[in-house]
C-alpha cells in the first residue's frame, strides 16, 4: 500500500471553526492503481469521528464523487487509515481530491503546498495553483458543510494522505482450472498458475511480470515471457511444446524427469534455440 506522507507526522496545529467542514488535498498518480482510502492526521482534541471521500477533479470548483466511507473514529496525534466502502480504480495523469469531513477540530499547516509539490514514488500531492496548465487547481481545499471541497485554502495542508495500491491487482489461476485458453498479465501483474491446471494453451507476460507455472500442468502449449520476466516451469509438466523468452529472461525447467518420456522441451531466445529431449 502506497501513500505520500508515510513515516511523516501531520500538522502540529489544531483548529476548530465550530462548524462542519470538508477539507481536501489534490493529488495524482504516475501509474494506474486502486485507491482504497484516506489517511487523516488526528487533531488534539479529536473530533471523534470523520467521513472520508474520494473525488475526481473536473475543474477547480467541481468534482465527481468516486467513493466514501462511513463514520470512522480518529485518534489524536497519529495517522488514522480510513478505508472507502468500495475501493476505486485510479488512472495515471488524472487529478483527484482526497477529503475528510469533520464536525469540529482539524489540523492545518497554512501555505504548505505553495512552495512545491510533495512526491513519493508514483504519488504526488500537487503544488498549489500550478497544475494542470491552463486551469491550475488550488491545493489545500475546504467547504463549509458537506460535499466537494471547492474552496481555496491558500495551499494549506490539512493532515490528509491517500492509501493507494499502485499497479493492477494480481491475477491468479489456481486449483483445478481445466481447458483454460490463455492467462495474460498487464503492467505490474503477477500471473500464477498452480495446482491441477490442464489443457492451458498459453501464459503470456509483458515487461516486469512474473509468470510461474507449477504442479500438475498438463498439455501446456506455450510459456511466453517478455523482457525482465522470469518464467518458471516446475513439477510434472506433461507435453510442453515450448518455453520462450526475450533478453534478460530466465526460463528454468527444473527437475530432470518432469518432462515425460520421449517429449522435447524447447527454450528460445534471440541468441539461438536449444532443445532438451529426455530419454
Amino acid at each position: 500500500m502506497a501513500s505520500i506522507f508515510a513515516g511523516s507526522p501531520g500538522p502540529a496545529t489544531t483548529y476548530d471553526d465550530g462548524t462542519t467542514l470538508e477539507l481536501g488535498m489534490v493529488w495524482r498518480t504516475a501509474a494506474d492503481g486502486v485507491w482504497t482510502g484516506v489517511r487523516v492526521w488526528g487533531p488534539s482534541p479529536s473530533p471523534g469521528s470523520v467521513v472520508v471521500s474520494g473525488w475526481r477533479m473536473v475543474s477547480d470548483v467541481t468534482g465527481a464523487l468516486l467513493a466514501e466511507s462511513g463514520a470512522a473514529p480518529v485518534t489524536s496525534g497519529v495517522w488514522t487509515d480510513v478505508p472507502f466502502t468500495e475501493p476505486v480504480p485510479v488512472t495515471a495523469g488524472v487529478y483527484y481530491c482526497a477529503q475528510y469531513r469533520t464536525g469540529s477540530s482539524y489540523t492545518a499547516t497554512p501555505g504548505f503546498f505553495t512552495s512545491g509539490e510533495v512526491a513519493a514514488g508514483d504519488l504526488t500531492a500537487i503544488q498549489h495553483n500550478v497544475e494542470p496548465p491552463g486551469d491550475p487547481f488550488n491545493n489545500g481545499r475546504f467547504l463549509a458543510g458537506a460535499g466537494f471541497a471547492a474552496g481555496n485554502g491558500g495551499g494549506a495542508w490539512y493532515g490528509i494522505d491517500v492509501l493507494v495500491t499502485v499497479g493492477a491487482p494480481p491475477v491468479e489461476a489456481a486449483a483445478d482450472l481445466p481447458a483454460v485458453s490463455a492467462l495474460s498479465a498487464a503492467a505490474g501483474v503477477g500471473v500464477a498458475g498452480q495446482s491441477g491446471m490442464s489443457a492451458v494453451s498459453a501464459f503470456a507476460a509483458t515487461p516486469t511480470r512474473v509468470v510461474a507455472v507449477s504442479a500438475r500442468m498438463t498439455a501446456v502449449g506455450v510459456l511466453d515471457a517478455g523482457p525482465a520476466v522470469t518464467a518458471a516451469a516446475t513439477s510434472s509438466l506433461d507435453g510442453i511444446s515450448g518455453l520462450s523468452a526475450d533478453p534478460l529472461v530466465a526460463v528454468p525447467v527444473w527437475a530432470r524427469g518432469t518432462l515425460r518420456h520421449g517429449t522435447t522441451s524447447t527454450v528460445r531466445t534471440p541468441a539461438g534455440r536449444s532443445e532438451v529431449r529426455l530419454p
